[in-house]
């Protein structure tokens, strides 16, 4: 044990060098993963945005088409099946829509008894 607390004490520079690398590299993946993920629920947004310009004064039922897969690591809010939920009435209120609703018909996985997306 000594001889392990004098090799730790006469390398400690050494080993903060390698620690602040070690963070270093973790948080370049994490943001490189992240802005990767952004860009693809973006453009699932925009794509979204563009079919609810074009559905103004109408009745409006997205499906599984329509789901925007939620961020990884982002707190995300996607419609609801409920076209009363207050996220519904706003965005149905931004593109001029009657109602809109989000139908997720997509199969449900099971987690040791409990139903989950």
């Amino acid at each position: 044990l000594p001889f392990l607390l004098s090799l730790v004490a006469d390398r400690k520079e050494q080993l903060i060098k390698y620690a602040v690398l070690a963070i270093n590299v973790v948080f370049i993946i994490t943001a490189a993963s992240q802005a990767f993920d952004a860009r693809y629920v973006k453009a699932q947004l925009v794509q979204r945005d563009t079919k609810l310009k074009s559905l103004k004064g109408q009745d409006v039922v997205l499906t599984e088409a329509d789901y925007v897969r939620t961020p990884v690591t982002r707190r995300f809010e996607d419609l609801a099946s409920d076209s009363s939920y207050w996220l519904n009435r706003c965005v149905a209120e931004h593109y001029g829509l009657k109602s809109i609703k989000l139908i997720d018909t997509r199969p449900k996985k099971v987690t040791m008894g409990v139903i989950t997306d």
